[in-house]
């Protein structure tokens, strides 16, 4: 009997279990928000370096004499991009009506999230950005 009440009385390792208890509670109300800060900055910079890349090529790209080529553009998205950038071929550049000056050029750029926690699944975002040279 004095055992059973000395073992009840022992308090060594209750920090232990109650950490053990606590802490992936914690991990569920802290992790999800700061992956859902990563996501929105990501989507907030990729919005940002192509909205750049399609002002640079409505300013160059219709331009007659112009010796700015889309992979110009194409870098100029991919640099403001930072670790965010897409890859090169993901990178769409397009003119409505044509390739002249007063055109809609039209840059977009696909780019894979790349979650650390995982905890939105697998998350592509499509970002655009369009610019018109009057």
């Amino acid at each position: 009997m004095n055992k059973l009440r000395r073992w009840k009385a022992d308090r060594r390792g209750t920090a232990t279990i109650e950490m053990g208890l606590t802490l992936p509670l914690l991990f569920l109300v802290m992790f999800p928000p700061m992956e859902f800060a990563r996501y929105t900055f990501a989507d907030r910079t990729l919005k940002d370096s192509v909205n750049e890349g399609a002002r640079f090529a409505a300013l160059t790209l219709t331009v007659p004499g112009s010796t700015v080529t889309e992979d110009d553009v194409r870098d100029i998205v991919i640099q403001n991009a930072g670790g965010y950038a897409p890859e090169r071929d993901a990178i769409d550049i397009t003119y409505f009506p044509a390739k002249v000056p007063g055109a809609r050029v039209t840059v977009t750029a696909n780019a894979d999230f790349g979650e650390i926690f995982n905890v939105f699944g697998d998350l592509t975002h499509r970002v655009d950005g369009t610019r018109t040279l009057f």
